[in-house]
């Protein structure tokens, strides 16, 4: 999206979108540069506000003080439209490979990016943890070139007359509509990087995975006869379903499964046509493909459990739902599947 189409898109959806500023130390926006992503980590009121973030939400990227022995300027250097999110395993930022953990595993990813500084001069070719911190602190100043200064918005933005306090502190909030109008203006004013949407929108390994395997088996069934295809979708959901022989051994059994597992998820989607089974939900991805997710009802460390009574259909937001809700929302949602389905025994946690 070109800094014309961001403008156009925020200006004809004013009040529809919603647009949020999120916070973050310096050096941890240069991982945003090169994957398109921005993490949050689980304290009660970030994760709150990751859950509700939604496709077309704007996050302002406020970038604070530096870890690093750096003075950089506090401002805001950009712009980003969410996409979707997810939950990570390992490490994206500085301070995660500093500490060797996962302090931020709530993702957003978003389908295009806007910068305000010198981004270009930053090697994307080079990830964060391949850099020494003189090189990370290089990227800092072209990063933080061009921002917007909090004193920019206290001389410009006024609320009940009085001079704007921009809310700098916290992970993230909203702020003042007065505010809104005066970002926009300067979005029109100044210089921008616009990053194409294949160079910024991270795609996590597992979800290519699911991708390739979808495709290969929308391939395989589409050359089944159509009168045919159900019977053979319940077929080989029976056979991928079961335990592949008896597995002891902790580290194999789950290779088997996740194996077994990424080889079962397409023909369970294309059982219920890609669609939540719980609102019917879906939608279409670049690749042409309908996009679903596939959750265990009860985990599979727990459980074990492949069966198609252990799995189901959901859009990303239900998936989010019945993963974090509590047992009483697992089990409406549950009761509300077996009337749906009748001819599915599923199961309670």
């Amino acid at each position: 999206m070109k800094k014309e189409e961001l403008l156009n898109y925020i200006e004809n959806n004013w009040r529809k979108i919603n647009i949020y500023k999120s916070t973050g130390p310096a050096e941890h926006w240069i991982t945003t540069y090169v994957k398109g992503v921005w993490g949050f980590n689980g304290k009660r009121s970030n994760h709150n506000f990751w859950k509700k973030l939604k496709e077309g939400d704007i996050l302002i990227f406020h970038s604070s003080k530096s870890d690093l022995k750096i003075k950089n300027p506090s401002g805001i250097i950009g712009f980003g439209i969410v996409k979707h999110t997810y939950v990570k395993d390992g490490f994206f930022w500085y301070t995660e490979y500093k500490k060797q953990e996962n302090i931020w595993p709530y993702i957003v990813i978003f389908s295009d990016i806007f910068f305000f500084g010198d981004v270009q001069k930053i090697n994307k070719n080079r990830f964060i943890d391949e850099k020494n911190d003189d090189e990370i602190k290089k990227d800092i100043i072209n990063l933080s070139k061009n921002c917007i200064s909090f004193e920019d918005i206290k001389k410009n933005v006024r609320v009940n007359n009085e001079p704007y306090n921009f809310p700098v502190q916290g992970s993230a909030s909203s702020f003042a509509e007065e505010c809104k109008d005066y970002l926009l203006k300067a979005l029109k004013e100044k210089q921008t990087v616009a990053l194409k949407e294949e160079d910024v929108q991270y795609i996590p390994p597992e979800i290519k995975e699911d991708i390739s395997n979808d495709y290969e088996a929308s391939k395989e069934i589409d050359q089944i006869p159509k009168e045919k295809q159900t019977e053979y979708i319940n077929k080989k959901i029976e056979e991928l379903s079961k335990e592949a022989g008896e597995i002891t051994e902790p580290k194999e059994r789950l290779i088997k499964h996740k194996q077994r597992f990424n080889k079962l998820k397409p023909y369970i989607k294309k059982k219920f046509d890609n669609k939540c089974q719980f609102c019917d939900y879906t939608f279409i991805q670049k690749n042409g493909q309908h996009y679903s997710e596939v959750c265990h009802i009860i985990p599979w460390s727990k459980s074990h459990d492949d069966s198609q009574e252990n799995l189901i259909v959901f859009c990303p937001n239900h998936h989010k739902e019945f993963d974090l809700g509590d047992k009483k929302r697992r089990q409406e949602i549950i009761l509300k599947l077996k009337e749906k389905f009748p001819d599915i025994n599923y199961k309670f946690e």
